[in-house]
């Protein structure tokens, strides 16, 4: 009876070392899902800019969904609906300019050698970079 216990014992102690690291990789997948969806998200997002910015505010979820190459079941899981995408598109435009304009206030308490007509340009430069990134939601506020 010693001998039964002590082979299943070692038994149990000489399982393959792969199945350990399997399974940790599994947990680490686990861990990795909700980065993978906000980047997946990010990239429905950019998707969804470029198709609104070309064909319109009229632009389908099917649209989109064909562009990012997902199902609309897919997009839907990511996104939501389509007020959810414009009403994030318009989020995003507007946390980037207020990144530029808060980038231009700490620059006016430095000191800048740079004529002032230059420096209007660079921001005037940045401003318009950005409303070229954020084309559909720049397209929205018109029609707002």
């Amino acid at each position: 009876m010693a001998d039964a216990d002590a082979v299943r014992r070692n038994s149990r102690s000489s399982r393959p070392a792969g199945k350990k690291g399997q399974r940790a990789t599994k947990l680490s997948a686990v861990a990795d899902e909700p980065a993978v969806d906000a980047t997946r998200r990010t990239e429905i997002l950019k998707t969804a800019n470029s198709v609104i910015a070309t064909s319109g505010l009229r632009s389908s979820l099917q649209q989109i969904a064909d562009a990012a190459g997902i199902l609309a079941g897919s997009l839907y899981h990511h996104v939501g609906s389509k007020e959810a995408i414009l009403v994030e598109l318009i989020r995003r435009y507007h946390a980037d300019l207020d990144r530029v304009g808060e980038l231009a206030l700490k620059r006016l308490d430095e000191p800048d050698p740079r004529p002032v007509a230059e420096q209007i340009t660079e921001l005037g430069c940045e401003i318009a970079r950005c409303a070229v990134e954020h084309r559909a939601a720049l397209q929205m506020s018109f029609y707002e």
